[in-house]
């Protein structure tokens, strides 16, 4: 291949195939932009797999392409650090850029990783036309879930799927369940979530074993733990309608994922003293 053959192959590789586009469009139901940024995260997501004794990858979007894969696109970045968080996001930081640079231009952030205040405030990279948010957290500071190398779906031609550590399936049905029951979030797409890993069979009795050893609550899911507030078709349209289809309402979710929980979790979930010491 001449010189000039390979830096237009380069590019190309940039570029979102039109026949990929089209098959994202249909399998999800949403609009041309989402697959774009779809297109970018997954080329972060490359740019990033080099690294991944740095980071652990969590979230909607790693299980949106490991274990649930294909239920619905994601925005953002979840990741957490493996060792001191300066040192991570440092490296991740220059990894971004090194990687996608050559490819999408100038990548600029509006604060990088090595410079948010907190953890939990992200960073959001503009590559391209488009931008990503990347949050970084502590690893040292959150629950030790338990995680293992998974193969993560990179959808796109010419981006063959890489291997990052993720949480395992228990683990995300732990994490996902904490994260909607948690009284200040209650998002619909943790609902969503939780749903379809219902609905494949992830909340087992070893889910719920490991819920209550490293949950918060020290004791498995129950009644009084969800969110009795369901919601709405719109408020559940809003959240989830650019990401996907939805493939079920959200009274028939909740309802789910409460059976679930009760099924996999018995007699823990009536109220008696089973904890953990925390």
């Amino acid at each position: 291949m001449s010189p000039r053959a390979r830096r237009s192959a380069a590019r190309s590789a940039y570029t979102l195939d039109e026949a990929d586009a089209a098959a994202q469009q249909a399998h999800f139901g949403v609009a041309r932009d989402q697959v774009e940024h779809d297109f970018v995260l997954s080329h972060l997501l490359a740019a990033l797999a080099p690294h991944a004794d740095r980071f652990v990858f969590f979230g909607g979007t790693a299980l949106s392409r490991t274990h649930l894969d294909g239920l619905r696109l994601s925005e953002d970045v979840d990741l957490l650090s493996v060792g001191p968080r300066p040192e991570a996001a440092r490296v991740l930081d220059a990894a971004i850029r090194d990687g996608l640079e050559r490819g999408f231009g100038r990548v600029e952030a509006d604060r990088d990783l090595t410079a948010v205040r907190r953890d939990t405030d992200p960073s959001v990279y503009r590559i391209g036309a488009v931008s990503v948010r990347v949050q970084l957290l502590d690893g040292a500071r959150y629950p030790r879930w338990p995680v293992a190398p998974t193969r993560v779906a990179q959808r796109y031609t010419g981006l063959p799927d890489v291997t990052l550590t993720t949480y395992t399936p228990d683990a995300f049905v732990g994490a996902k369940t904490a994260a909607w029951s948690d009284q200040t979030r209650q998002a619909a797409r943790d609902l969503y979530d939780l749903w379809a890993l219902a609905s494949r069979g992830f909340i087992t009795p070893a889910a719920a074993a490991l819920y209550r050893r490293l949950g918060p609550t020290g004791r498995a899911p129950g009644p009084w733990t969800f969110p009795t507030r369901v919601p709405g078709e719109a408020e559940w349209e809003a959240s989830l309608g650019h990401q996907c289809r939805p493939a079920v309402g959200p009274r028939a979710a909740h309802d789910a994922v409460v059976a679930a929980w009760r099924a996999a979790a018995g007699n823990e979930t009536d109220g008696s003293d089973a904890r953990v010491d925390r």
